[in-house]
């Protein structure tokens, strides 16, 4: 290891000889483990089981320590100064890795900077020999470069070597060849960046088109969502109000039909009481028919009587007017009351009829409602859809006949044919 960092000094040089030796005078000593032959580790195990041997036969043959049992303390106290120990060992690897890092970079960037200073030599002498090489005479016959520098046969039309007889100029000679195809490869470049231009501007325009299309969408869900909530809420209510409005009509109609059987027990009790008057008035009519000298049925019946004072049944036209006029008003307050009970039945069912009919047709316009608005949103976007369609169809009709047609216009013909050269 010391051999290794005195290489790593050497190949340093001077300037970091001081620091480096400062590292190593601080490094802690570590000493080599002695190579042992098999037979020599074979000895060593056989030793430190023999060892082991004897020092278990001391704990099983003491006395004391077999009843009483081992010392805690110490126990501890060897546990503590093994982890301190392997602590420590720890420690000194973990400071001879670093300095083997640090020296390995070392040694790393020197030979960087040894083979950048190579390769700078090696340029500066390849440089060195260019220009030597150009300084001799015979440098013209050995330059690769020859051809390339020389000059062309005729550079132009109004080249001064070229006389009559120098045979340089023919007819349909292109001399600008090399110019046109370059700037025909640049006008090419700049069309396919242009087509590449308008294709992202297209996607842009696509994407912008497809998110504004999935907000709208989401927007139209949220309102026929709210629309939905807020008609679940009406339809809530008016079932709520319907239920209100039945149980008062049903605690009205118990009521009508208390007061109903109220009405009826009076007028039974009315009945029985105009019974008993009439069966006592008919035992007084029979009690004075069969006893005609007390003068009470004339009394009663207001017609004459004979001398024995019976009945004269010739002269008997029935009951006194009072009582037919008093029957025949009963009659005809009972035919009254009827009528009303009838009329006010009718007049408590056309109300329900009318209450049922207004909830009937307030749900029946909520539904025409929301029919109107699911076939208004549906239209809306089968609107927005066609017009999508038509935009995509208008683009792609002009991609295909403007942008995508290669087509060659009049000019690039006309360039032909009008020079000889």
């Amino acid at each position: 290891l010391k051999r290794f960092y005195l290489r790593c000094i050497l190949s340093r040089g001077e300037s970091s000889t001081a620091g480096v030796l400062s590292r190593m005078e601080t490094l802690p000593p570590r000493i080599a483990q002695p190579e042992l032959s098999p037979e020599e580790r074979m000895e060593v195990k056989i030793m430190k089981k023999r060892q082991e041997e004897l020092s278990r036969r001391e704990r099983i043959f003491d006395a004391k320590r077999r009843t009483i049992g081992v010392d805690r303390e110490a126990l501890d106290a060897q546990v503590a100064e093994r982890k301190r120990l392997e602590t420590m060992e720890r420690k000194e690897q973990a400071g001879f890795d670093q300095q083997t890092l640090y020296f390995d970079n070392v040694n790393k960037l020197q030979e960087m900077q040894k083979q950048r200073l190579q390769k700078q030599l090696e340029q500066e002498c390849r440089a060195d020999q260019s220009t030597a090489m150009e300084l001799r005479r015979e440098f013209d016959l050995n330059d690769p470069d020859a051809l390339k520098k020389e000059r062309p046969a005729r550079d132009g039309d109004d080249d001064e070597r070229c006389g009559p007889s120098s045979m340089q100029r023919f007819a349909g000679e292109d001399l600008y060849r090399r110019q046109r195809t370059k700037r025909q490869h640049q006008q090419q470049v700049d069309w396919i960046q242009q087509q590449v231009f308008e294709k992202e501007m297209i996607k842009a325009l696509d994407e912008e088109e497809r998110h504004q299309y999935a907000q709208q969408v989401e927007h139209i869900t949220a309102l026929r969502t709210e629309i939905e909530e807020k008609e679940g809420t009406l339809r809530e209510q008016l079932q709520a109000s319907t239920a209100g409005l039945n149980a008062q009509i049903a605690q009205q109609r118990r009521n009508e039909n208390v007061q109903r059987k109220l009405y009826d027990q009076h007028l039974e009790q009315q009945e029985l009481d105009h019974n008993e008057a009439f069966l006592s008035h008919a035992e007084d009519q029979l009690h004075a028919y069969k006893n005609p000298s007390t003068g009470a049925l004339k009394e009663l019946t207001g017609k004459k009587c004979g001398v024995q004072g019976n009945f004269k049944r010739d002269e008997f036209r029935g009951w006194l007017p009072e009582d037919t006029m008093d029957a025949r008003q009963t009659q005809i307050r009972q035919q009254h009351e009827n009528m009303q009970k009838s009329m006010e039945a009718k007049q408590q069912e056309a109300v329900a009829a009318a209450e049922a009919e207004a909830t009937r047709k307030a749900l029946v316009g909520m539904q025409r409602e929301q029919q109107r608005t699911k076939r208004e949103m549906m239209a809306q976007c089968v609107r927005e859809n066609r017009d999508i369609a038509q935009r995509v169809k208008n683009r792609t009709n002009y991609l295909d006949t403007q942008v995508y047609c290669n087509k060659i216009e009049p000019s690039f013909f006309e360039q032909f044919g009008t020079t000889t050269r």
